[in-house]
């Protein structure tokens, strides 16, 4: 009889431990971040764009002459796209590379495709390529830094 409640009383931790496989792990939820910070930037809202980097962040734009560092320099860099409406499509799949570099911070890689309005009036669209590193900060995931490139024609 101790036996078995021995056995049930170690049964909970277990129970947990083998279902805690089911949610998703660092990597899945960091990626989120990146899905979320797509929709705001599909929805021109500066305002969440901005709440999805941390206070000091730093962002290399796709086209950005300099780094921008901090809430200002970043509402600066996304400002004319949310005004132009430019829009960002995340390759289909996600990202090409997640590296878990602890249990809160987390980089990916991969493929994105700007298009929109240039202030000439032209419709563009722009492939490019992305690096995010992400943290979790209280509970939440938010980018670190964020590097965009052209992507280079094959």
């Amino acid at each position: 009889m101790r036996r078995a409640m021995a056995i049930m009383a170690s049964m909970p931790p277990l129970i947990l431990a083998s279902t805690s496989g089911a949610f998703a792990g660092p990597k899945e939820d960091a990626f989120e971040a990146v899905r979320n910070w797509a929709a705001a930037f599909n929805a021109s809202d500066v305002d969440r764009i901005i709440a999805a980097y941390t206070p000091q962040a730093s962002v290399h734009g796709t086209m950005g002459t300099s780094l921008a560092v901090g809430p200002d320099a970043l509402r600066a860099y996304f400002g004319p796209a949310a005004r132009r409406r430019s829009q960002v499509k995340l390759a289909e799949d996600g990202a090409e590379a997640m590296t878990a570099l602890g249990d809160d911070q987390v980089v990916a890689a991969g493929f994105y495709e700007f298009s929109g309005t240039r202030p000439d009036g032209q419709a563009f669209t722009a492939p490019a390529r992305y690096t995010f590193v992400l943290i979790r900060q209280d509970g939440a995931w938010r980018i670190a830094h964020h590097h965009s490139s052209p992507r280079p024609a094959q």
